[in-house]
């Protein structure tokens, strides 16, 4: 399979010109698309894919199923703008897929797969100072657990120009 993900605009925009493509496949009219998943949900042979559209006002996290004709119907998963990164993963014993948003949202999300109903839960949120930026699922301690680390920079601007701080950070929690 060969995969092309074109951002579109890469300054801050919700304009929807963004695009997948998938073989000779397109998915058009996506809003900044920055990362995405291709994975048969349901077990027929035939390939769907989660898009982070990460936008600007505008954006979601969303599955494009696959209608087994060349297209896809869009169900957006949650509305929120700033769907930065996503991992699969089993836990637990069934499949689940984990969404970072960043922007004003700062928040982690588990979508549960296996009931088709892909509802996210929020297991953390941060303040929209926090500037979260990626992460990453490790069982660091060997306990079987999955373990969760979140990198986050932030730019603070006091009241003077000059007083500019950059603060990185890289935070751990369980699941």
């Amino acid at each position: 399979m060969e995969y092309l993900l074109g951002i579109g605009s890469l300054p801050p925009s919700d304009e929807a010109t963004g695009f997948l493509r998938i073989n000779k496949d397109k998915i058009y009219g996506l809003i900044r698309p920055v990362d995405f998943l291709v994975t048969d949900m349901n077990n027929e042979r035939f390939d769907d894919v989660f898009i982070c559209n990460f936008g600007y006002s505008k954006g979601d996290f969303s599955i494009y199923k696959n209608l087994k004709n060349g297209s896809y119907e869009k169900e957006i998963i949650p509305t929120l703008s700033g769907a930065i990164r996503m991992e699969y993963e089993n836990m637990d014993e069934e499949k689940k897929i984990v969404v970072l948003f960043a922007q004003e949202h700062e928040t982690l999300m588990i979508c549960n797969l296996e009931s088709n109903s892909f509802k996210g839960e929020k297991i953390l949120q941060f303040q929209p100072e926090y500037g979260a930026t990626d992460f990453q699922l490790k069982d660091i301690d060997n306990d079987g657990d999955l373990d969760v680390f979140i990198g986050a920079f932030s730019i603070n601007i006091g009241p003077k120009d000059s007083d500019v701080t950059k603060d990185n950070e890289i935070s751990w929690m369980k699941l």
